[in-house]
């Protein structure tokens, strides 16, 4: 009996299911990236296609390990369920630190990424882009339920944003301002 519940523990079909989601979400925006972009490419078309899929992996296992070990350690010597109120938004270390990683670390690595596979220049309009998009980010990472296991928003609003801000900086020379 033991044995059957650990492996029904094991094969969470919920579990499963966000599982195969969540990855297929993260290799779509790697795949439209590219297809919108084929005229601004550095290297080959399949190339490309496979170096963003790797990049969209990277960027969010990169930007959810770097603040892992800080919350590991913060846990150890605070208790991180300490909430803060501040007017209808409850923060806490946790919260804090998702926003960080959602909000900041993914879109420079995102940026970061994708100038290997794009050219654009480094000027104001691309930091302007930049900060915007990351304080977007943050303001709308403050009212989702971060940890609702069912709750697909996150990527839902993560992506079509950084997407419009690539195409912002990639086709800067474009924009009439």
């Amino acid at each position: 009996m033991l044995i059957s519940q650990v492996g029904l523990t094991i094969l969470n079909i919920d579990f499963l299911k966000s599982w195969i989601w969540g990855t297929f979400f993260i290799a779509v925006f790697g795949i439209i990236i590219i297809v919108l972009n084929t005229g601004r490419l550095r290297k080959s078309f399949l190339l490309s296609l496979f170096l963003s899929i790797l990049y969209t992996y990277l960027c969010f296992f990169i930007s959810l390990a770097i603040l892992s070990p800080i919350i590991y350690i913060l846990k150890i010597f605070f208790d991180i369920n300490l909430k803060m109120d501040i007017g209808f938004i409850s923060l806490n270390i946790n919260k804090c630190f998702f926003l960080l990683s959602f909000g900041v670390i993914s879109p420079l690595l995102t940026y970061f990424f994708y100038s290997l596979l794009f050219t654009f220049n480094r000027d104001r309009f691309f930091y302007v882009i930049a900060i915007l998009t990351m304080v977007i980010l943050t303001i709308i990472g403050l009212f989702t339920d971060v940890y609702n296991t069912t709750n697909y928003s996150i990527p839902i609003i993560w992506q079509p944003i950084m997407l419009f801000a690539l195409q912002l900086i990639l086709y800067r020379d474009k924009i009439k301002l």
